[in-house]
């Protein structure tokens, strides 16, 4: 279990890495960064699926990719209005 939390931990840290690579999407990064790292679920799946997908990207390179291709992201960060996703239609 412990282990396990190192690896969200990491894969946190790459997600918030994002913030700073996606500033031209004014404002809502932040909210968008937050749900995705927030979400145990999405970590797991990056772990699983998206190493697969994505083979040989960092963490953070991969959801970035995601976003990008509109896929992989939780539900609920494209279908809540006061999400970043959802206001940027990305």
């Amino acid at each position: 279990m412990e282990a396990e939390e190192t690896r969200e931990d990491s894969i946190r840290k790459e997600i918030m890495a994002l913030e700073s690579s996606l500033q031209h999407y004014s404002g809502g990064v932040s909210d968008l960064v937050e749900a995705v790292s927030e979400d145990k679920e999405y970590i797991s799946f990056l772990d699983q699926y998206a190493v697969q997908e994505y083979e040989g990207m960092s963490a953070a390179e991969r959801v970035k990719a995601m976003i990008q291709d509109k896929k992989g992201l939780p539900a609920k960060v494209y279908n809540e209005p006061d999400t970043a996703a959802y206001q940027l239609n990305i």
